[in-house]
């Protein structure tokens, strides 16, 4: 007689969803019978759902301990082996979770059903004990990190919540997973449980599928621990678990290979890079992801500015190549913006990639590659990112080449202070990695920290400082970004000097005339006066900075500035320091 498959449930509170009983009721429907954890059984239970409970488990391979006694002892007959098991059944303390709940499921009844082969000997070895072998394994974990990262809580309680018996059950059925035909089944996660249902109708759960079940559950695990680990470890220890999404064509150059795009594990961001639906182009290369990500960062933080300082969002429209912005622009209009955006660098906008928080049509598409475009072929670039994209707008889009990729996310048509990217920061290094916290400042113009020298701004000058920050502080450091009117003019970055960012600054503007009265940003303070006067060179009118720690450069500064009649805001540079991308 064939054995019964048997399914082991083990589920959070949080986690005990009419799914999880569907599923359940599945199993039961197909032959497979059900145990479970004293809480999640409760659960089952009042779903309608018949699962024989841990401590049951316990009684059972207790009275046929208690039998193998009575026949040693000749006491084999029916009525002592009744009035023993009652007892045993009557028992409240065996089988019953002890230490308040923390050992519930670390038993030999469970794991050794988990861990036994389906061998003559295992399965001799399971029935001389009275064990079940489990097939398949539906484990939840405590929600440590949740708790942890609440500050109402406290350290005991975020203690209580490291979980023991799931993890070594998640462990244990991902040791079986290979078994042939009898593979394990391993689920720590309620989204695989249609998969597995499909699987399982169609009897088609092969060895790779519930590889990659296993090696989920395993990062899942991996993940957990790393959490405890930076708890307890108070920054001692750190680690990060990815899953992969996408493997893109190469690296940054074609001789390093491919590559690959990994969302972080348990992530809920809805502005994630691997978020963003592509849907149309040829797959995206390592250089596309990054020009995504550094869009995301500087179109976040002009809406997060805007918001913060004007209490609302502009429609907003940036361009940028290798990461660094070559034009943006903000405004009310659609076609405006874009034009505004185009005529900051049209040449360096050729094979960039454009990110709007408004949706783009076949008119605004047109304007993308076509505005100030001499001859007839139309501008060439690698991407668009917008909330949506139509039909229609793809085919004004299209390269031949099939290599401008199109990106949609709704959550970037709706962009403020929590769109801010509040995660850590982590970049590789040789043999190890640097920490640090969210790059997550906003400029506010009314914070007591700030200094104003000179003519007062008008509302627009005030909101082109707020641009010019959220670009140059978003672009890699060195950097000056000029800006007038709701776009940027110039966006002078990487550079080692001060003076060589205001000179490149002037050299990258497109039309020297619209500089007088422009505004600049400088993502940190500067060390001499000779930028501050290449910029009064240039006819700009008003510089946003941080103050110098010198005293005597910071007073001719100063002084420079009164007399030429320039506004000057600045900030101390351990406040308002705006280095990025190193």
């Amino acid at each position: 007689m064939p054995r019964q498959p048997m399914a082991f449930f083990s589920v959070f509170n949080d986690d005990k969803t009419p799914q999880v009983l569907e599923f359940g009721r599945f199993l039961l429907e197909n032959g497979f019978g059900l145990a479970s954890s004293g809480g999640t059984h409760k659960f089952l239970a009042q779903g309608g759902l018949p699962a024989t409970d841990v401590s049951q488990l316990v009684v059972d391979s207790q009275l046929i301990l208690v039998k193998k006694i009575l026949k040693q002892l000749s006491l084999d007959g029916h009525e002592d082996q009744d009035i023993i098991a009652a007892m045993l059944r009557a028992d409240p303390k065996l089988g019953a979770e002890i230490l308040g709940g923390r050992v519930k499921t670390l038993r030999p009844e469970v794991l050794a059903g988990i861990l036994a082969k389906d061998t003559e000997e295992d399965s001799r070895q399971l029935e001389d004990a009275g064990y079940r072998m489990f097939d398949l394994v539906f484990v939840t974990l405590y929600p440590f990190s949740k708790v942890a990262a609440d500050p109402q809580s406290a350290h005991a309680q975020i203690i209580e919540n490291i979980d023991v018996g799931g993890v070594n059950l998640l462990h244990a059925c991902c040791k079986g997973y290979d078994r042939g035909t009898d593979g394990r089944i391993v689920i720590c996660d309620a989204a695989d449980i249609s998969d597995v249902t499909h699987g399982l109708q169609q009897n088609d759960l092969d060895e790779p599928y519930l590889r990659r079940l296993a090696a989920k559950a395993q990062a899942h695990v991996a993940n957990y621990h790393i959490a405890i680990s930076e708890y307890l470890g108070r920054g001692e220890y750190t680690g990060w678990v990815g899953e992969r999404v996408e493997v893109l064509g190469y690296g940054e150059n074609r001789w390093q290979g491919d590559a690959r795009l990994y969302r972080t594990l348990g992530d809920m961001d809805p502005f994630a890079v691997p978020r963003f639906e592509q849907i149309d182009g040829g797959e995206p290369g390592y250089i596309n992801e990054t020009d995504l990500d550094r869009l995301l960062m500087t179109v976040t933080h002009i809406a997060a500015g805007f918001e913060l300082n004007f209490r609302s969002v502009p429609l907003i429209c940036v361009g940028v190549k290798h990461g660094n912005v070559c034009g943006a622009a903000v405004g009310e209009d659609v076609e405006t913006v874009i034009r505004e955006m185009v005529s900051g660098h049209p040449q360096d906008l050729f094979g960039g990639f454009v990110m709007t928080n408004f949706p783009i049509d076949a008119k605004t598409a047109e304007i993308l590659r076509r505005y100030e475009v001499e001859g007839t072929v139309p501008r060439i670039l690698d991407g668009v990112i917008a909330p949506a994209v139509t039909p229609e707008a793809l085919k004004v889009l299209e390269r031949k080449d099939n290599r401008c990729r199109v990106f949609v996310n709704k959550a970037i048509g709706n962009l403020g202070m929590d769109s801010l990217d509040r995660s850590l920061q982590l970049r590789p290094v040789r043999g190890g990695g640097l920490k640090q916290g969210p790059y997550d400042f906003v400029l506010d113009l009314i914070v007591e920290q700030l200094e104003w020298y000179g003519p007062k701004p008008t509302e627009q000058v005030l909101r082109d400082i707020v641009l010019a920050w959220a670009v140059g502080s978003t672009s890699n450091s060195n950097t000056i970004t000029v800006a007038k009117d709701g776009r940027t003019l110039a966006n002078a970055v990487g550079q080692q000097s001060r003076i060589g960012a205001a000179q490149l600054a002037e050299a990258r503007t497109v039309d020297s005339e619209q500089l007088d009265g422009a505004v600049a940003y400088s993502d940190s303070f500067f060390p001499f006066l000779d930028a501050v006067a290449q910029l009064h060179a240039m006819r700009v009118k008003v510089i946003f900075t941080s103050r110098s720690p010198r005293e005597s450069i910071w007073n001719e500064i100063v002084s420079f500035c009164e007399q030429e009649g320039i506004a000057l805001i600045a900030g101390p540079d351990r406040v308002v320091r705006g280095f990025f991308g190193h």
